[in-house]
């Protein structure tokens, strides 16, 4: 090794116990993640109207290429940063990590000035109608002040797993999510400020876990720090094309946001759009540990990559499989047992909103059965390095997929069709990864049991 550190956690031989133990930060830091968009979404529906709801919903894209962005980095240096480790290059890893960071910076603040001067078009591309467009403008002239400390938070999520500090990460989310529910409730609750008030509530916890996760990255007593950086094109170009497949993942979810708007609103009007937006906050709740498990087990393989140690990456793979096919059962169950509660926090019962929610939620949530997979084969690919197989079925899982079908099933069938849209599109993407492990299996060295 170049420096005397402690062993990473990553060296370890996990079990499945170990293992999950290991993930377990991540997927609660993602379950937290995603409870807490519930509730602040929910406040804005409670203590605003339903308009304000379906017009954060419909500026969510704006905020989704930022997390794109966030994700391709964040995957990338971690793919490139875990395989480094693995080999010793600790000094190499510090570098790069630091490099990227100042990139992401660079880049997101780019794409915010566009953002702020283009605003008016791109919320009318979004799907902004009149009635909803003073909402979005607001929310978006704050949003583009926090930007690039939501991009950082992004980022350093992911970071902190392979810097073998995957419980600070969970913790400084979490404090993240205090604040911003707190400030939330006291912008829009007590001050009055509308959805300024909600976008306000989001800022500070955005500032809370950037500020905090830079802080934990400045100590050099840790294996993975802040070094020096040295902005080499082809390397930051490597990084960005491992995570591309995340970019596709995370931004993916802005355009099929956005089209659901737009279709949701032209069968049934502003309350389809609301339906759909409530529909959408939850699947960010009962979908996030399995994102979670997927992105705290990454690091691990792209660990004993760098180490060549094959074999236990066959055995961690064999792991995950049978834990992300009783994670999904057991996450649709409870998505099917907890839809009344969950809809009664956006709008009260009886309402055309909750009515319209009420009857399709069961049917939304199937996605839940097969989502798992997809995002752990995609992970898998990238932690093995395999961008090409990882973009693949990024691109045709999260875009092409969803959007063919709401594009299409709803001029054939009707409107109630978008409410099968992601279950469809995940059933084909299970399809699809099987097709690319098994053409991969020899390439991998670790058979995956189908040798």
């Amino acid at each position: 090794m170049e420096t005397t550190m402690d062993e990473n956690k990553l060296k370890r031989d996990f079990n499945w116990k170990t293992l999950l133990m290991f993930a377990a930060p991540s997927m609660l830091l993602n379950l937290w993640l995603g409870l807490y968009q519930l509730v602040n979404s929910a406040i804005s529906s409670s203590l605003i109207n339903t308009d304000a709801l379906a017009s954060i919903d419909i500026c969510y894209p704006i905020l989704a290429m930022e997390e794109g962005l966030a994700a391709m980095l964040g995957a990338g240096i971690c793919a490139v940063a875990g395989k480094k480790l693995g080999e010793g290059k600790t000094k190499e890893a510090q570098s790069d990590l630091t490099s990227v960071l100042l990139f992401g910076v660079i880049l997101t603040a780019v794409y915010l000035a566009a953002v702020f001067v283009y605003k008016v078009p791109v919320l009318r591309m979004l799907g902004a109608t009149d009635k909803l467009m003073p909402y979005c403008l607001k929310y978006v002239n704050v949003h583009v002040f926090f930007g690039i400390f939501y991009m950082i938070q992004m980022v350093f999520q992911l970071v902190l797993i392979v810097a073998g500090k995957p419980g600070l990460g969970c913790a400084l989310t979490v404090a993240a999510g205090v604040v911003e529910i707190a400030t939330a409730y006291l912008f829009i609750g007590v001050f009055h400020f509308g959805i300024v008030g909600s976008a306000l509530g989001a800022g500070c916890g955005m500032l809370v876990s950037a500020v905090g996760s830079i802080i934990v990255m400045c100590n050099p007593k840790q294996e993975l720090h802040f070094g020096k950086p040295h902005l080499h094109v082809l390397d930051i170009a490597k990084t960005c094309w491992l995570g591309v497949a995340d970019l596709i993942q995370s931004a993916s979810l802005g355009v099929v946001t956005a089209l659901y708007n737009i279709v949701s609103i032209k069968y049934f009007g502003e309350d389809g759009c609301a339906a759909i937006t409530i529909l959408l906050y939850s699947q960010w709740l009962f979908a996030s540990s399995l994102y979670g498990y997927a992105k705290g087990v990454s690091p691990v393989i792209s660990y004993n990559l760098g180490e060549k140690r094959f074999d236990k990456i066959k055995k961690y793979l064999k792991i995950s499989s049978v834990t992300i096919v009783a994670f999904s059962v057991l996450i649709f169950a409870a998505a099917c047992l907890l839809a009344n509660p969950v809809i009664s926090l956006y709008t009260e019962p009886g309402t055309t909103v909750y009515n319209m929610t009420s009857k399709v939620f069961w049917i939304f949530s199937l996605n839940y059965l097969l989502y798992g997979a997809g995002t752990m084969v995609t992970a898998i690919f990238t932690a093995l390095n395999d961008g090409v197989r990882a973009t693949i079925l990024a691109t045709l899982r999260t875009i092409v997929f969803p959007i063919v079908i709401l594009l299409v099933l709803p001029m054939l069938i009707g409107g109630f069709t978008i409410w099968i849209t992601l279950p469809l599109g995940e059933l084909l993407s299970v399809i699809l990864a099987g097709i690319l492990l098994w053409t991969d299996r020899k390439n991998l060295k670790i058979g995956l049991g189908m040798e």
